[in-house]
C-alpha cells in the first residue's frame, strides 16, 4: 500500500463559467489533481475577502451591456465567428459598439414593441366582444349611454330568466338576448344606476342636454331620460332579428 506524502501546496486558477463550478471540482478531485475541503469558519478570518480588480471590473460591465443587448433583441442567424487574440483586443471590439446610439435604439425598439403587442391584444380582445354582440343590431353607441350600466354576460335560458325576474322593476333595467357567433347565449343587460334615478322636476333643471337636443328645440327631455327611448328601440331591432 502506497504511502501519502504531503505536497506543497499552489495555488492555481480556474478559468470557467459559474453554473459549471461544481462539476468542474468534482472532475478535477476524482482526477486526484486537486483536494477540495470545506474551509471551516475559524480559517475564514484568516483569509483576505477576494477583490476583483480593474481589469475583472471592465470585463464585467462590458459582458452585462452585451447580456442586456442580447436578452432584448430577436435572435438572428449568426454567420462566421471572429476571434481574437487576447482580451484587449476583445475589450476594443466591444468598446467599439455605440453605447448610446445602440441603447437608445434597442429601448425605443423595445418600447414600441411592447405597445404594439398590447394593440394587438385589445384588438383581439375587442373582436371577441363584438363576437358575443352579434345578435345586437341596433347602433353600438347606444351601449354607451351616461346614465345605464351595460353588462354582458354568457348563460343557459334558465338562469337567463331566472336574473330576468330577480331584478326589481325600477331599476328600469332592458334585458336583450341572442346567440353569439360562436353558438353560446348571450344576455345583454341595460340597467339604470340608482343616483340617476331622478325625478322629472328634478333632472330636467340638473341634468344637461346633449348638442342634438339643443339644437332640435329648448324643450327636449333631459339626456338621463333620452337614454331610455334609444334603447327600447334597440331592443326592438333586436327582436325582430
Amino acid at each position: 500500500m502506497g504511502i501519502l506524502r504531503p505536497v506543497k501546496m499552489q495555488k492555481i486558477g480556474i478559468v470557467g463559467l459559474k453554473e459549471d463550478r461544481e462539476a468542474v471540482l468534482t472532475t478535477l478531485h476524482d482526477l486526484g489533481l486537486t483536494q477540495v475541503e470545506t474551509v471551516s469558519a475559524d480559517t475564514l478570518q484568516y483569509l483576505d475577502p477576494e477583490r476583483g480588480n480593474e481589469l475583472q471590473r471592465v470585463v464585467g460591465d462590458e459582458a452585462l451591456r452585451f447580456r442586456g443587448l442580447k436578452s432584448a433583441l430577436p435572435p438572428i442567424p449568426v454567420g462566421a465567428v471572429q476571434t481574437f487574440q487576447d482580451l484587449d483586443a476583445t475589450l476594443a471590439a466591444a468598446k467599439s459598439v455605440p453605447t448610446a446610439e445602440v441603447d437608445d435604439t434597442v429601448g425605443a425598439l423595445q418600447r414600441e414593441d411592447d405597445q404594439l403587442q398590447s394593440e394587438t391584444r385589445s384588438i383581439g380582445e375587442t373582436l371577441d366582444l363584438l363576437g358575443k354582440l352579434s345578435f345586437y343590431h341596433a347602433p353600438l353607441s347606444y351601449l354607451d349611454p351616461k346614465s345605464y350600466l351595460i353588462f354582458l354576460g354568457e348563460t343557459d335560458p334558465e338562469t337567463y330568466d331566472t336574473l330576468r325576474g330577480a331584478v326589481p322593476p325600477e331599476a328600469e333595467a332592458m334585458f336583450f338576448a341572442g346567440t353569439s357567433r360562436a353558438g353560446s347565449s348571450c344576455s345583454l343587460h341595460a340597467i339604470r344606476p340608482r343616483s340617476s334615478r331622478a325625478s322629472p322636476r328634478r333632472a330636467r333643471s340638473s341634468s344637461p342636454r346633449s348638442p342634438t337636443s339643443t339644437a332640435r328645440s329648448s324643450k327636449s327631455a333631459p339626456a338621463s331620460r333620452r337614454d331610455v327611448p334609444r334603447s327600447t328601440s334597440a331592443g326592438r331591432r333586436s327582436t325582430r332579428g
